[in-house]
């Protein structure tokens, strides 16, 4: 297993995760996949923040590296922008299970 989340980073998040496999119906399976997609939101969130911070993108430039792997929590993934166009890269096998 491996940890996606922690609560000292995503306080509101793992608070919601836990209610939600406490008290929601459904499998295992499903919960899991629901949290996977709401921790992935999170952090790809984060990052479009911190690139925004770092004024990107800019007048200057439209390639950058939007979501850069374990920098942004998501180990093995980078998502470039490349002139308007979006690029994805996954490389772990992590990403196919």
């Amino acid at each position: 297993a491996f940890i996606f989340c922690h609560e000292a980073n995503y306080k509101e998040l793992f608070k919601e995760i836990s209610v939600m496999f406490k008290t929601s119906t459904g499998s295992n399976k499903e919960k899991t996949e629901k949290v996977i997609e709401m921790v992935m939101k999170a952090k790809i969130q984060d990052a479009i923040r911190s690139r925004l911070l770092l004024n990107l993108p800019s007048s200057s430039t439209d390639s950058y590296r939007l979501v850069n792997g374990e920098g942004d929590g998501l180990s093995g993934m980078a998502v470039d922008i490349l002139g308007g166009k979006v690029a994805v890269v996954m490389a772990s096998a992590s990403w196919v299970e």
